[in-house]
């Protein structure tokens, strides 16, 4: 996405001025299921702009989420 931001961009219809930086999201399904090591060292690659997350990882954001808007 970096090497064709206008490109990209102009895909999704919006204009180069209006986006600062370009990151991405995989999800790579659920934790269960997996070996702990490999999804540790998965998720701890250096990708740039690009995260990996399993959807288990989602939930335990979103709990945090709620958790602090509860404490407002």
């Amino acid at each position: 996405m970096n090497e064709h931001r206008p490109a990209v961009l102009n895909c999704i219809g919006l204009d180069l001025k209006e986006v600062g930086a370009i990151q991405g999201i995989v999800i790579a399904g659920r934790n269960s299921g997996y070996n702990a090591e490999h999804l540790r060292r998965l998720k701890a690659n250096d990708r740039g702009p690009i995260k990996v997350m399993t959807y288990d990882d989602l939930l335990i954001g979103l709990g945090n989420l709620i958790a602090t808007f509860e404490k407002l």
